[in-house]
């Protein structure tokens, strides 16, 4: 029986040594496309997730806790430290980074790239900055859920944090406990130095190192919110377009925005990360190939080790953000304040219109988006242009023009009926009079040249209308202006047309009867929609209205 005993641990122990010295002749090192393979593979979606700080501040001391998912790291960090239109641009763009940053563009062009994102969600102003909004970050989404339902009519209500105190549930201990325990990654680094694999070691634990001083910085630095009103206001819901009309309508003013969104330093930090983490993947390649088996199946056994235990805090820490309870208020009972917020959101509601309408962003360069101008335009408001001679040369001095995108956009914000195609053609125009300031509702078409002439030169011009909403060839613009006057015996129109954007400064203008503008307009040799005078009456109307829609804001 002892001698049984005896043959059986002396081939356990044989079996150990041929074991050991198999291992150690593996050269496991120079599988470097699987390893390839597993960083880019395994873990990289929470990994992504708590780079970002999806998770919490202690997520993201345990994003880089293990090798593999490096290369999502690199990539999380490389889309959330860019603009928007860069990230979308150079397919950086993943739903973790939305969740994240949310994803929006600057009401300044990227034209091509908004092409691609389709229609926003949401047009949002924060500190004189107007954007729009095409995926919403998982704290604006989580507020703008727990929204209590309106009144079921159509009048406008706003949405605001309530008069109450606001108190945050701390996670300070929860999350100093987890970053705390990944500090266990110090003992990867401690055995493999005494394996002889020092560099090996350091070189992974280098992205660990900054993501662990990142959080600690957060944790160090972090602000509860306050019980004062934010910078960030947000209007969404079914957002109208040229050709759509608009539904249900979401404003909310005074947020807090989201730091990860809004603060520089989140962008340098994640920025440092990607370069660290790059840096250490290009090492830890180099390196692999020239180490003993047994580093590096400690190394892969600490990298599954870490793997599995970051799923685990993944899935074990809460959302780093926590919305506030919102509360909603009539129009009518905005401050003044709130009310010039709501203002500048209508505003930035028209230039996003620019961008949809058929007739192209560039013709409406010159129109009023600002609301510093509209107190004036709203004091100055008359029916008609003075005018003290019709015999005499007129010359109309343009100031300002309210364009027909943001008369639609007040209409919809207060609940009129009228669409964006009923305004098409309506536009205020601010004019300058003898010294004084005058605003007159007025008639504004955009003419460009007939596609048949533009390819066939000697084709003889045919009568043309074209219907609203139609595109056109994008050059040889011209806005045709309407304006209302009153001559020694009747009712006239001011005409005068500008090439493309330029309606701003002085022009020389023509004055019509009726009868002359239905010979014009039934002519057909304006290529617009507009057949007679009594059409053009209409959309004048349509001017008057939409610009009474303004006094809802004052």
């Amino acid at each position: 029986m002892s001698t049984s005993n005896l043959a059986s641990n002396s081939s356990a122990t044989s079996s150990s040594e041929s074991l050991l010295t198999t291992l150690s002749n593996l050269n496991l090192g120079n599988g470097l496309i699987n390893f390839g393979a597993l960083t880019t593979l395994i873990g990289s979606t929470v990994a992504e997730s708590l780079v970002l700080g999806n998770r919490g501040t202690a997520g993201i001391s345990w994003a880089a806790m293990s090798a593999f998912g490096t290369f999502s790291i690199i990539r999380a960090c490389m889309g959330a430290a860019m603009p928007g239109w860069i990230r979308e641009t150079l397919g950086l763009r993943t739903k973790a980074c939305d969740l994240a940053v949310g994803m929006r563009l600057r009401l300044d062009g990227r034209r091509k790239v908004r092409d691609m994102l389709g229609s926003p969600l949401a047009i949002m102003c924060q500190d004189n900055e107007m954007s729009d909004v095409y995926a919403f970050d998982q704290a604006t989404s989580a507020l703008l859920e727990g929204t209590t339902e309106p009144p079921s009519d159509s009048s406008l209500v706003v949405y605001t944090y309530p008069n109450l105190r606001f108190f945050a549930p701390s996670k300070y201990h929860v999350d100093l406990i987890f970053m705390l325990l990944s500090l266990l990654k110090i003992t990867e680094i401690y055995v493999l130095w005494e394996s002889g694999g020092l560099v090996l070691g350091i070189a992974t634990a280098l992205p660990w190192s900054v993501f662990f001083s990142i959080a600690v910085a957060i944790l160090i630095t972090e602000k509860h919110p306050t019980d004062h009103m934010g910078s960030l206001d947000l209007l969404t819901g079914q957002l109208p377009s040229v050709k759509r009309i608009g539904g249900r309508r979401l404003v909310v003013l005074g947020l807090h925005g989201n730091p990860r969104s809004t603060f520089i330093w989140w962008r340098v930090a994640w920025s440092i990360g990607a370069l660290v983490c790059t840096s250490s993947i290009l090492v830890t390649y180099a390196n692999l190939s020239s180490q003993p088996s047994i580093v590096v199946i400690l190394w892969t056994a600490f990298q599954f080790l870490w793997l599995v235990a970051r799923i685990i805090v993944h899935y074990s820490t809460a959302s780093s953000d926590q919305p506030r309870m919102l509360a909603w208020t009539p129009l009518h009972q905005l401050s003044p304040e709130l009310k010039s917020r709501l203002l500048n959101l209508t505003l930035a509601l028209g230039k996003s219109l620019t961008y949809v309408h058929p007739r192209g962003e560039g013709v409406y360069r010159k129109d009023l988006f600002s609301s510093q101008r509209l107190p004036a335009i709203l004091d100055s408001l008359s029916d008609q242009y003075p005018l003290e001679d019709e015999d005499a040369a007129i010359h109309v001095v343009v100031k300002a023009v309210i364009g027909d995108t943001v008369l639609s956009a007040a209409a919809w914000i207060i609940g009129s009926k009228m669409s964006s195609m009923d305004l098409y053609d309506s536009c205020v125009v601010m004019v300058s009079y003898s010294g004084k300031i005058i605003s007159v509702p007025a008639v504004r078409v955009l003419s460009g040249p007939d596609p048949v002439s533009a390819t066939d030169p000697e084709n003889p011009h045919e009568p043309a209308f074209v219907p609203k909403g139609s595109g056109n060839l994008g050059h040889n613009l011209k806005w045709h202006y309407w304006i209302p006057t009153m001559g020694e015996t009747q009712s006239c129109w001011l005409h005068f047309a500008v090439p493309g954007a330029g309606a701003l400064g002085k022009h020389d203008a023509e004055v019509l009867t009726d009868a002359q503008v239905n010979a014009m307009l039934s002519a057909g040799q304006l290529n617009i929609g507009l057949r007679k005078v009594d059409e053009l009456r209409d959309v004048l109307r349509a001017s008057s209205m939409g610009a009474q829609a303004f006094r809802q804001f004052y």
